[in-house]
């Protein structure tokens, strides 16, 4: 990634790494499904 990808990461939040506040990240079980999901 090039400081072009991420100028305006800030606008974007969490949806760029498909962790948008949702319910299930909300949980332990939905943030590890997010940590295995990244790790892969």
């Amino acid at each position: 990634m090039t400081y072009a990808d991420v100028d305006s990461i800030i606008q974007t939040g969490g949806t760029i790494l498909g962790t948008a506040r949702s319910d299930d990240f909300r949980t332990q079980l939905g943030r590890q499904e997010a940590i295995d999901y990244l790790t892969k």
